[in-house]
C-alpha cells in the first residue's frame, strides 16, 4: 500500500518538472521545487506504516530526515557522475542514507544488508521503469505524459521500499 500512496506523492513531486521546468533558472531550483511536494505529502503517506510507533507529526519529521538524506546522497552522486552511473550510484548512496535514518530512528539492529538490498531494489526498479517509460515507450511528442509516468513509477518504487523498511524497522527484535 505504501507504493500506491507514494505514487501520488511522486506524481505531485514530478509536477514542477512537467508543468514548470521552463520557469526555473537552475537544476537546483527545479530539484528544490520537486522536493517540496515530497516534503508536504511524504509524512502523511508514511504514517500508516509507522503509526503504531509514531504520531503524525513525528512521521513527518522522520520522512523529512529520511528523504533529505536520500535526496542529498542521490544528488551528490548524480550531479557529479551524471548518466546511468550517477543514477545507480546515487540511488545506492541515497538509499543507504535513508536506511540509516529509518533504522536509527527505531534503533533497529541487524540485517542492514537485507534492508538496504530490499529498499534499493524496489526504488531502483520503480525509478528505471519510469525512466524506460519516459525515454523509450512514450513518444517524445507526449513528453509530459512520460514525465508523469516516471513520477508515478518513482513514487511507487520509493514508497514500496520505504514502506517495507518502515515496517521492518518498527518490528521489535
Amino acid at each position: 500500500m505504501a507504493g500506491l500512496r507514494f505514487s501520488i506523492v511522486g506524481l505531485a513531486g514530478f509536477a514542477p518538472w512537467v508543468f514548470g521546468a521552463g520557469r526555473f533558472n537552475s537544476t537546483t531550483s527545479l530539484y528544490l521545487a520537486c522536493a517540496l511536494p515530497f516534503f508536504a505529502l511524504g509524512g502523511l503517506a508514511l504514517y500508516p506504516d509507522v503509526r503504531a510507533r509514531l504520531s503524525l507529526g513525528k512521521s513527518y519529521l522522520l520522512f523529512f530526515a529520511a528523504f533529505f538524506a536520500f535526496a542529498t546522497g542521490w544528488c551528490l552522486i548524480y550531479l557529479t557522475l551524471h548518466g546511468k552511473h550517477g543514477e545507480v550510484f546515487g540511488a545506492l548512496l541515497g538509499t543507504t542514507a535513508l536506511c540509516l535514518v529509518m533504522r536509527s530512528t527505531f534503533r533497529k539492529k541487524g540485517n542492514f544488508p537485507e534492508a538496504l538490498g530490499v529498499a534499493f531494489t524496489l526504488f531502483t526498479i520503480g525509478y528505471f521503469i519510469g525512466d524506460w517509460l519516459f525515454y523509450v515507450v512514450i513518444p517524445s511528442s507526449h513528453a509530459a505524459w512520460g514525465q508523469l509516468a516516471w513520477g508515478i513509477c518513482f513514487g511507487f518504487g520509493f514508497g514500496a521500499g520505504l514502506g517495507w523498511l518502515a515496517r521492518d524497522s518498527c518490528k521489535t527484535s
